[in-house]
């Protein structure tokens, strides 16, 4: 398991959503109050439906990963529908679940716009926050698709691998070589947690 895809993934949604957010403050230039509402939802619709191609792509390529690595073969599962049912579920690090967020954050947005001059600091400030969950999902996904597979491919254990790279904090240096019960996996501790699983075997 690694976070090469989720990485790759997360790239092209920020350069993405840099152009939709860029023409959002060029169309705010023109837009009266009225239209603030329809110019935002138009963004973040866009900015949505591309973060789901997104991360529906990572998600399976880690199913795959996670396959490979069990020596297995199986049907990918991991469609729209599952997800969709992701996206609905609350992050365990975050507690935010990624698509009413995405809603709430579109309200936001639409509300300081209609309260400010200053609209492209306003939309700047908005796409830092949004940038920083969907790249929390990226990470999500990867784990959560790692642990479908490993499932279906009847895997029993898993082992908690650090990055081991100078910036682990001391929780997960701790959780470090750790033996968990695929069900039982703990969550991770903070946002942007780069620890992995992989098969355990005694």
């Amino acid at each position: 398991m690694d976070y090469k895809a989720a990485d790759k993934a997360i790239k092209a949604i920020n350069r993405e959503n840099l152009k939709l957010f860029g023409q959002l403050k060029i169309r705010l230039m023109k837009t009266d109050e009225l239209n603030i509402i329809r110019a935002v939802g138009d963004t973040y619709d866009s900015s949505v439906r591309m973060a789901e191609r997104r991360l529906l792509e990572c998600a399976r390529l880690a199913y795959l990963a996670a396959m490979q690595e069990s020596g297995k073969r199986k049907r990918n599962p991991i469609d729209r529908d599952w997800l969709i049912e992701f996206l609905m579920m609350a992050d365990p690090v975050t507690l935010y679940k990624f698509l009413p967020e995405a809603e709430r954050k579109k309200a936001r947005l639409t509300e300081a716009l209609a309260a400010t001059t200053e609209r492209a600091k306003e939309v700047d400030k908005n796409l830092r926050e949004w940038t920083k969950q969907i790249g929390q999902a990226a990470i999500g996904v990867t784990d959560a698709a790692t642990i479908r597979a490993f499932k279906d491919a009847g895997v029993t254990q898993v082992q908690w691998v650090t990055e081991k790279d100078g910036r682990v904090c001391g929780t997960c240096h701790d959780m470090d070589g750790n033996v968990y019960d695929i069900d039982k996996i703990p969550a991770k501790p903070h946002v942007n947690c780069r620890c992995k699983i992989r098969i355990y075997i005694p």
